[in-house]
């Protein structure tokens, strides 16, 4: 035992320890599996493609369903479609997204059999991957999605209410011109910075999915490395989601000034 703790440095205080990992990672290399006994990389490598695959699916969900859904629910607030959108996402909202995982795979897996409850979305043809990975997907962006629209259906109605959007009406603009050109696009903004907080959020919340479906991705990886103590794994597996978040951070500020020149113009101003 006092060999491997030498080998992997685990006889050394942490911030010594903290240091010599930090070193090599810059240097290309995140480790040597505990478990495996091979590199880091080539314990993340195969794992990360289902990871991605059902993160991608999820904020499909939530962006298709999610958005259209919120506006729909601004245009026609206060009436029937929007109640029932809005007590629908206020329950997919509050619902935590284990729950959602074990009902769908017990409902929807086991009972009726319209999707695979176990395993599979890292193997075969796209569509069959698609099918394995369809009730992680939707549970894991259920939660996402509703948000998304909630956020949307505020945006959008906020810009219906915007001097020039109600001049637009009063000079004759058709309903949905007005909605597309003016108050849509006014409220990409909020919208474009929900979901891309939220894609961080399925990424980190794939952890849970994926090890309640049986899924062989890098959620499962976590909890076994976890349980099994190989630090090296855990860590590099929290430096991914991390630069992760990172990157759609920056891809969002980049968005924004594709979304409204005023920030461009804020921008050279100051």
């Amino acid at each position: 035992l006092k060999y491997f703790d030498h080998l992997y440095g685990f006889d050394r205080p942490l911030p010594v320890q903290y240091v010599i990992w930090l070193r090599h990672v810059l240097e290309g290399n995140l480790g040597t599996s505990v478990a495996t006994r091979t590199s880091v990389a080539s314990v993340l490598v195969p794992r990360i493609g289902l990871t991605l695959f059902l993160t991608v699916y999820a904020v499909a969900i939530m962006v298709v369903i999610g958005v259209p859904l919120g506006i729909v629910s601004a245009v026609f607030r206060s009436g029937p479609s929007d109640f029932f959108a809005s007590v629908g996402t206020l329950t997919f909202t509050a619902i935590p997204t284990y729950v959602t995982g074990v009902v769908m795979a017990v409902v929807f897996g086991v009972e009726l059999q319209w999707f695979p409850a176990l395993g599979g979305g890292d193997i075969g043809s796209f569509l069959t991957r698609l099918d394995h990975l369809t009730l992680p997907a939707v549970a894991l962006g259920l939660s996402s999605m509703a948000l998304a629209s909630r956020i949307t259906r505020s945006a959008v109605i906020g810009e219906l209410e915007k001097p020039h959007v109600v001049g637009a009406r009063a000079r004759g603009f058709s309903g949905p011109r007005v909605v597309v050109k003016h108050a849509v696009r006014g409220s990409l903004v909020p919208v474009v910075t929900i979901v891309g907080a939220q894609i961080g959020y399925l990424l980190g919340g794939a952890v849970v999915i994926e090890y309640a479906f049986g899924l062989n991705g890098l959620g499962s990886l976590l909890v076994s490395s976890v349980q099994g103590k190989d630090y090296a794994v855990v860590q590099a597996i929290a430096l991914f989601i991390t630069a992760e978040f990172l990157l759609i951070s920056l891809l969002v500020d980049l968005l924004y000034g594709l979304i409204d020149p005023r920030v461009r113009l804020v921008g050279r101003t100051a």
